[in-house]
């Protein structure tokens, strides 16, 4: 008799699991520990203790959980982790913020947008704000924007090849076969703290002082948004330290693969190639289609020239400055602007939305089947998109991501219409689930605290791409069994 193998759900396993959760830990000391040093330079006691006992609780698990030999994690196990580490370690800094007279929902605001890189606000104008928290809320988003999931890849030696294949699969990070998981993490950071310090060097050198370009510079390679002023970039004043915000911002949207294959001086393979040259392709329709009604609008070519480029690229890579206050552009112009969040920057780089390479595959999916209506009955034909082939997996992927953010924008955005706060709140949502930062006013202090935790659910889950967090609350997750045959 024919044997067939009845396959059920692989529960995660508490071992490994805790060794990934430990890793992710130790990954996460600097978020605490570098506030706290400037909060005891600027006297802000009370805020370093606090900082200094989430420090220790972060690495206290991660020495005390961590084993010498890790299995190799599962899929779900990686996911979980992943979900914990935008919720866990942001209930503790807003423990933290707390001390600055912060309601507890706007502390958990404040921190869930600094890890997530989303830079919306609910808390008053920047420049009323201590020096600690302005550069504490910054930080937050430098090291969000690298990722907890590089660093960890980095510490775990042997066993991050396994986890990053496994990661790959929800999160693409970018094809990158010149190295192991663990040297491409930490070439990464390199890169990453290079590109970060070249930025606020250029910064400085333009006019801003040393403590604001840091600030800003902290903000921009993680495409996070969180400036010092509440006019954003436009105080800054000038063409130049506009542009480098915008320019570096940029360089954050892209993935980084492509920094790896330039510092090894190796070519770039097609698909990489094309990813990048879709982000800029699509970064210039939504420039192309701002300025277009900005003109219809009545607005000069000055100040077409001045504001579409940056705000285009401002909502393509993500990033939340803005040289002009959304609210003050066209309503067709902020529809471009809205795509441009959804979509996002290159996967393996610190924007937010689906990624270019998930757009460019859904497009070729409704290309072919356009294309099918006019082949024989008996043709055959494959999806491909950016240079390679579709894999059903990939599709389905793709499509579960998809889907899931379009329904949790309409989820969100219909609490908003229940209060009465119309259209206009859709295009806040929209950045919150994309982690662009960008806002036309709903989002800020007068917020009903009941929204600004739907606002917190939208950040977490753009973030983590939606997958990680059901995974997350799956019951198979902590109680599938091993597969068996009969």
């Amino acid at each position: 008799m024919d044997k067939s193998a009845t396959i059920l759900s692989y529960a995660v396993r508490p071992r490994v699991t805790a060794h990934l959760g430990a890793l992710a830990c130790l990954a996460l000391t600097p978020m605490p520990l570098v506030p706290a040093i400037v909060a005891l330079i600027n006297g802000e006691t009370g805020f370093a203790w606090r900082l200094g006992g989430v420090f220790a609780a972060l690495a206290g698990f991660g020495l005390l959980a961590r084993s010498k030999r890790p299995q190799a994690p599962r899929l779900n196990e990686a996911l979980v982790v992943m979900a914990l580490a935008f919720i866990i370690p942001p209930l503790c800094m807003a423990w933290a913020l707390s001390v600055f007279g912060l309601s507890a929902i706007d502390a958990i605001f404040l921190a869930v947008a600094g890890l997530t890189t989303t830079g919306l606000s609910v808390l008053p104008a920047p420049e009323t704000l201590p020096q600690t928290l302005l550069f504490t809320r910054s930080w937050m988003q430098w090291v969000g924007g690298l990722g907890f999931a590089v660093l960890v890849l980095g510490l775990m030696g042997g066993a991050g090849a396994s986890a990053a294949r496994r990661l790959n699969q929800a999160q693409p990070m970018g094809d990158d076969p010149l190295a192991p998981a663990h040297e491409r993490a930490r070439m990464m950071v390199v890169v990453y703290v290079a590109l970060s310090l070249a930025c606020f060097f250029a910064l400085w050198a333009t006019g801003p002082d040393a403590w604001t370009s840091l600030l800003y510079a902290l903000s921009t390679l993680s495409t996070g948004g969180f400036a010092p002023h509440s006019d954003s970039a436009a105080h800054l004043g000038g063409a130049a330290p506009q542009i480098i915000l915008i320019g570096f911002s940029t360089l954050g949207a892209i993935s980084f693969s492509l920094y790896l294959y330039a510092l090894r001086r190796k070519r770039l393979p097609d698909s990489l190639r094309n990813d990048v040259i879709t982000l800029f392709v699509l970064a210039a329709i939504s420039i192309a289609g701002l300025a277009g009604f900005m003109a219809l609008e009545g607005y000069s070519a000055g100040e077409i020239a001045r504001h579409a480029p940056f705000m285009g690229l401002a909502a393509q890579t993500n990033v939340g400055f803005t040289t002009i206050a959304p609210s003050d552009l066209p309503t067709a112009g902020l529809v471009f602007m809205m795509a441009a969040m959804w979509i996002g920057g290159n996967s393996g780089s610190t924007a937010g939305g689906i990624k270019t390479f998930r757009a460019m595959i859904v497009l070729a999916m409704v290309r072919l089947s356009l294309q099918r209506t006019s082949l024989p009955p008996d043709a055959v034909t494959r999806l491909s998109a950016q240079g390679r082939l579709v894999r059903r997996e990939q599709l389905e992927g793709v499509l579960t991501v998809a889907v899931l953010s379009i329904a949790t924008i309409f989820a969100a955005w219909l609490p908003f219409q229940l209060a009465g706060y119309g259209v206009a709140a859709l295009f806040d949502v929209v950045s919150a689930v994309s982690t662009a930062g960008l806002s036309v006013g709903v989002i800020g202090p007068e917020l009903e605290p009941g929204l600004k935790a739907v606002i917190i659910a939208c950040m977490i889950l753009g973030r983590i791409e939606f997958v990680a967090l059901f995974v997350l609350v799956w019951p198979p997750t902590w109680l599938g069994g091993a597969p068996r045959k009969s």
